[in-house]
């Protein structure tokens, strides 16, 4: 109950330091943004609240968050494996979409945290890689008229 506990709040920390500090002062965000949803500091607000929430909510109830005892080990190791895995996948889309644009290392990103979730149907795997992102590629160019690095995929702003 105490490991939950401190990652907990370790969480919480990070999400209102985020909130209080590095948003505010990395994010430029301009004062006439028409609709909030539009604005550069939206997406990063609704994570680090979600951070927030999530690191209170470990504070609260740790007991149900809890590495059972027997066999905790290989759990623990388990999941460290699967926590070093995510943040490469996520180094590697950080690294990958300024030369890439956003849609190749978005699909990527859903083929290899789909496969780390443990889903092993091949057709479902190629279908949700290839369609998420370029139907949220589709939504943000001609509904949400907000221009994306879109790489190879530029043919897309016709």
């Amino acid at each position: 109950m105490r490991e939950s506990r401190l990652i907990g709040l370790v969480i919480t920390v990070l999400g209102l330091l985020a909130l209080v500090v590095l948003i505010p002062v990395g994010i430029v965000t301009p004062s006439n943004v028409e609709r909030l949803a539009l604005a550069p500091d939206f997406w990063p607000n609704i994570i680090a609240s979600v951070f927030v929430m999530m690191g209170i909510i470990l504070l609260i109830a740790p007991a149900r968050y809890e590495v059972p005892s027997s066999g905790e080990q290989p759990y623990r190791s388990a999941h460290a494996t699967r926590l070093v895995l995510l943040l490469g996948i996520l180094f590697g889309v950080y690294v990958a979409t300024p030369r890439l644009g956003l849609v190749v290392p978005a699909m990527l990103m859903v083929f290899g945290l789909s496969w780390l979730a443990g889903e092993r149907r091949w057709k479902r795997l190629i279908i949700l890689s290839f369609a998420s992102p370029i139907a949220l590629a589709a939504f943000f160019t001609y509904i949400a008229s907000v221009p994306i690095p879109l790489g190879v995929f530029e043919f897309i702003y016709g």
